[in-house]
């Protein structure tokens, strides 16, 4: 028998670790004292969120360098963890959440090769009463829309259909040399070029084909369909609710699903073990008919075969794993990465926009301080002080995460499901195992509360005021 919210919200409460940071109230955002120039490379949501970080803070970003045409519309879906929402409000853009987003009130795990239920979470706003923000849902498109309406807005130009060809390192500033013969100069750049960026190899000084695990490869692949098409299937009617977040784990794979804010549509995300040759063209997102990609139909039970077989067209791409590179600043504090160049999360990844969000955050925070140009070695020393083991933690423990959700059927599978089913907080408060609680969420109760502001504000008190 489930029991109230309010007691729900106390056990969750008394399990939730002690060292768990609580959020302040937002403050007003201060501006540096000297302006510095600033280029982008990447126009994606990790680098549309860094460019506005910084304008943000008073800096002056000459261009955001993308190689796409801009147009590429993404069917994918956001998880904005509390201490991602938190940064979004902390910008001003609370109002568009209220519009864009809807909140998240019950996560459900499922066998995805028996359809077993195995557990569920809530998240209630008592549950979430210490994080001070809320669990949301968002489409990438909307939040990559609203990202670079807000940046044209502000008079930065994005510069589409422009490819970086090659970076100088200068004493006193660096310079972009573009596909089409000119060039861009700024004190630094931010290297905000995606899961195989170009300019990482120029920060770690590592080539880029060392930097990957070339047999561990995985399909990232995204569908939206039409909830008027989900109506006509009584046993797909379990897909329409709008505030459950349902998740299932199979062998070789996990497939996850929401409604949209509009409620038209239902956005899927699927990830799953790739064994086939991985073409040139296979890195970049692509549109193409689910056949493509040759997905083991046995492996999924009813719904999600169903689901699958009325899919047409998705949009996806294979990706090969990476670590967390070692150094996030060059060596003559030039070149700086964020986003995805600076923590390669696996596709379909809780904490993988969050992420995003809270380098371009910890940017912002660290650099509205600056008072002189002669900090800047010292501001992005700072960064990667703060940002490098974070990055490695959530990568590791990410890829941890895929290996146990994705883990082959089976003695390991049926190990997964029952640490799963008495860790979770859906039943009986008085008989939950609460070590085993700890043991699988308290890692994950500690990233949604991550507070980059806060991580900011602690560095400076300990090394800088000191």
């Amino acid at each position: 028998m489930i029991r109230t919210v309010q007691q729900m919200a106390l056990r969750a409460h008394s399990l939730i670790p002690s060292t768990m940071p609580h959020s302040t109230p937002l403050r007003p955002l201060e501006k540096a004292a000297v302006a510095l120039k600033v280029v982008v490379v990447g126009g994606n949501i990790g680098g549309l969120a860094a460019a506005n970080a910084m304008k943000l803070a008073g800096h002056d970003v000459v261009a955001v360098v993308e190689k796409s045409d801009g147009r590429y519309q993404s069917r994918g879906s956001i998880q904005s963890p509390p201490g991602m929402t938190r940064s979004l409000c902390r910008w001003g853009l609370e109002k568009n959440l209220e519009q864009l987003a809807h909140k998240c009130s019950l996560l459900i795990f499922r066998n995805g090769g028996t359809n077993e239920m195995i557990g569920s979470i809530t998240m209630d706003k008592d549950f979430l009463e210490d994080l001070l923000a809320e669990f949301l849902f968002i489409q990438h498109q909307d939040l990559r829309d609203l990202l670079y309406g807000i940046v044209v807005d502000a008079g930065i130009p994005v510069l589409f259909n422009t490819e970086v060809t090659d970076v100088k390192v200068l004493p006193t500033h660096a310079c972009a040399t573009l596909d089409n013969g000119q060039s861009v100069a700024a004190d630094f750049i931010i290297a905000a070029d995606g899961y195989n960026s170009m300019l990482r190899p120029k920060v770690t000084n590592v080539p880029d084909e060392e930097a990957m695990t070339p047999h561990v490869k995985h399909l990232h692949l995204t569908f939206k369909m039409p909830t008027e098409l989900l109506v006509q299937h009584e046993d797909l009617h379990l897909f329409l609710q709008k505030s459950l977040w349902p998740l299932w784990m199979g062998s070789g794979y996990t497939i996850h699903t929401n409604i949209t804010t509009d409620g038209q549509f239902l956005a899927s995300t699927l990830t799953y073990d790739w064994d086939h040759e991985l073409l040139p063209e296979d890195h970049d997102w692509v549109e193409r008919p689910i056949e493509y990609y040759r997905l083991d139909m046995e492996r999924f039970e009813e719904p999600l075969r169903k689901l699958l077989g009325l899919v047409k067209t998705v949009s996806a791409r294979i990706i090969v794993t990476r670590p967390a590179p070692d150094d996030l600043v060059c060596g003559d504090s030039r070149i700086v990465l964020v986003g995805e160049a600076a923590h390669p999360l696996l596709p379909g990844a809780n904490h993988r926009t969050s992420m995003v969000i809270e380098d371009a955050e910890t940017l912002r925070s660290i650099f509205s301080r600056l008072q002189q140009r002669e900090q800047l070695s010292q501001f992005l020393t700072a960064y990667e002080e703060i940002r490098a083991p974070r990055c490695k933690s959530v990568v590791a423990y990410d890829q941890q995460f895929h290996r146990m959700v994705r883990c082959p059927a089976g003695l390991e599978m049926q190990i997964r499901d029952e640490m799963l089913r008495q860790s979770m907080v859906h039943g009986d408060w008085d008989h939950m195992d609460e070590a085993a609680f700890r043991m699988v969420w308290s890692e994950e109760l500690m990233m949604y509360a991550f507070d980059a502001t806060e991580q900011v504000d602690s560095y400076w008190t300990h090394w800088v005021l000191h």
